[in-house]
């Protein structure tokens, strides 16, 4: 069975409430359900730190260094002279924005 096959089975199989060809059901979302969060997107804006230097999220760190956010938590364990996070809650962190200006700075250019 080819993929395309397949996937038309899984959709007709979803339309009929019958069971798909790998034996699972697959049920269309409920009406005005909503869709998982996006876990690279900030939800939630980040405060300034009380003596105002303002912070960045990864996301957005990523952005302006020119990376993915996987690659720039590989960055802050690997490359020396990154700027390093902190830890605003228990799951998240920001960057100093400052810092990471500096950093993109003190890269070499590219003639």
């Amino acid at each position: 069975m080819s993929v395309k096959d397949h996937q038309r089975a899984l959709m007709l199989s979803a339309a009929t409430n019958e069971p798909s060809p790998s034996g699972t059901r697959r049920l269309p979302p409920p009406p005005g359900a909503k869709r998982a969060p996006n876990r690279w997107r900030a939800d939630y804006p980040i405060p300034a730190v009380s003596n105002g230097r303002a912070l960045i999220d990864p996301r957005e760190t990523a952005r302006r260094v020119g990376c993915h956010p996987v690659t720039l938590y590989r960055w802050m364990k690997t490359l020396p002279g990154f700027p390093i996070a902190i830890r605003i809650s228990p799951n998240r962190i920001a960057f100093f924005e400052d810092e990471v200006t500096a950093y993109i700075d003190s890269r070499p250019r590219v003639a």
